[in-house]
């Protein structure tokens, strides 16, 4: 039996198809400015500050309190235009496995140039470790995020958003202080935002 249909369902899907994605989207572009900020469709500048967080499952009774202290102090100071955004971006083992590539490659080398059999199999074991270790971090890399904290900041122009983050920073304190982010980072967050099949 062929599916009918109609019309109207014609109409819908071709508008959906052609409809220009970018134009939904709320952001133009990245500046090439010092704090490379965000321009918006609609005028004003974002910029995306890391909020610190911390695992308070781990610390004393002493040590959460005082987070919270400092926590609700930066919120109580720090009242310019800004919300709080919560991502699971991919956990980051980048570092590791570039160590363990190059450990990787030692051995490798080891290996060619070794003569003595009892040597040349713990080498072999070493190689396979290694291997094995690059592999779990490729899979800590696809399968498990990190949950993040992220304040999107707002102003006007370039100088009042210069003004913005200078605050976020200085009403902070040691324990909580924003921290800019890569270019990188920025771009993940913003194709994870717009994205209604990215994990959240």
């Amino acid at each position: 039996m062929a599916k009918i249909i109609s019309k109207k369902d014609k109409k819908f899907q071709n508008l959906v198809e052609n409809f220009p994605t970018i134009d939904l989207i709320p952001f133009k572009r990245i500046l090439n400015n010092s704090g490379e900020y965000i321009e918006l469709v609609e005028g004003g500048y974002l910029q995306i500050m890391e909020l610190p967080s911390k695992d308070t499952y781990s610390l004393g009774e002493d040590e959460v309190n005082r987070t919270l202290i400092n926590w609700y102090g930066w919120l109580s100071r720090f009242s310019e235009d800004f919300t709080i955004h919560t991502t699971k971006l991919p956990t980051d083992t980048t570092n590791q496995i570039n160590y363990q590539k190059s450990c990787l490659n030692q051995v490798r080398n080891e290996i060619k140039n070794c003569t003595d059999s009892r040597l040349l199999n713990q080498l072999r074991d070493r190689e396979q470790l290694l291997l094995e270790e690059i592999n779990v971090e490729g899979l800590i890399r696809n399968k498990i995020y990190n949950v993040e904290f992220f304040a999107f900041l707002f102003g006007k122009t370039k100088r009042e958003l210069d003004e913005t983050v200078r605050k976020s920073k200085i009403y902070g304190n040691n324990d909580f202080v924003p921290r800019e982010i890569s270019r990188e980072k920025k771009i993940q967050i913003l194709q994870q935002h717009n994205n209604s099949n990215e994990k959240l």
